[in-house]
């Protein structure tokens, strides 16, 4: 009986699938295999460790001998034969005793001496620069050699930063200037004197830091043992910078801090935020604000309950 109804599929007839190509819509890749590393391996650890790794003389000074010990440690498991070449300028010295071996695990000592040549000019020559070489039979290790003339080093903080003030209202900061080179220093400090700040004192001398000193008189500067700090005080100086805020909003000055014997002006970067200050006067009985007081250099006076009177 034919109720109006059909199916659209019988079980007479072949029923069609669908398939999707996996060629066309889904291709198939393989896993994605990780990325080699570009890095370079990880190098072995060194057989030979020199210590240090560099050397400095530091603020050195005509007819006097300095000398620096350095070390030179096997830290392989076998016995290596070490060979050292000597600096090839006459201003620089090696003293060192060859050894037919070094054994795993122990070190060898040597010296590095240095005098400044007699003919040197301090106007064209303000240091002298050389190197040893540490050779064995699998590396070798290049260790510099560098001495200096004396010379000032100021060093201080280059922001001085005032933070928030108020117009009419002066604040101060210090910024410390310390010396810690081997030679008296004297700077200048220059800055446009329209504005409102204040620095003093713009111009000083510092003695040095530090210095090399023949404690024992035999005319050999050996190492650290007679190298002196300064300890009163008289390689630092505080800065005082003054300042009245005229404006409202950021303030911003430079100064430049000129050291005898550098060319290029070291910068104290000097700022503030300049805000108006507002004191409310409130009703404690919940009557509301009284008023204000804009803050300028000082409010005086006692504050007194109305409802006392």
């Amino acid at each position: 009986m034919d109720d109006g109804l059909s199916d659209s599929s019988s079980d007479d007839e072949p029923q069609t699938i669908r398939t999707t190509s996996r060629t066309s819509n889904n291709p198939y890749r393989p896993p994605r295999q990780p990325k080699k590393s570009t890095l370079p391996p990880p190098r072995p650890p060194a057989d030979l460790q020199v210590f240090p790794n560099q050397i400095t003389f530091d603020g050195v000074k005509p007819n006097l001998l300095y000398a620096l010990t350095f070390s030179v440690m096997n830290s392989s498991k076998a016995t290596k034969r070490v060979r050292i070449i000597p600096p090839s300028t006459s201003a620089f010295d090696l003293v060192y005793t060859p050894v037919a071996g070094i054994a795993s695990g122990m070190e060898v000592k040597g010296e590095i001496e240095f005098q400044l040549p007699p003919d040197y000019d301090p106007t064209k020559c303000h240091s002298f620069s050389d190197s040893i070489t540490v050779k064995c039979e699998s590396e070798s290790i290049v260790i510099p050699i560098t001495a200096l003339l004396p010379a000032a080093n100021i060093d201080f903080e280059s922001l001085a930063n005032l933070e928030f003030c108020v117009p009419e209202v002066p604040v101060s900061k210090h910024v410390t200037f310390t010396n810690t080179g081997t030679e008296a220093g004297t700077f200048k400090i220059s800055y446009d004197e329209t504005l409102p700040i204040k620095i003093t004192p713009t111009t000083g001398t510092l003695a040095a830091g530090r210095m090399n000193v023949d404690l024992d008189g035999d005319g050999r500067m050996e190492g650290g043992d007679e190298f002196v700090e300064t300890k009163d005080g008289s390689n630092k100086i505080n800065i005082t910078i003054d300042y009245e805020a005229t404006e409202l909003g950021p303030f911003r000055a430079l100064a430049e801090v000129h050291i005898v014997g550098e060319e290029i002006p070291k910068i104290l970067d000097i700022s503030a935020q300049v805000v108006e200050q507002k004191l409310e006067l409130v009703n404690l009985d919940g009557g509301g604000a009284l008023g204000e007081v804009r803050r300028r250099r000082e409010l005086r006076g006692t504050l007194s309950d109305p409802a006392s009177k």
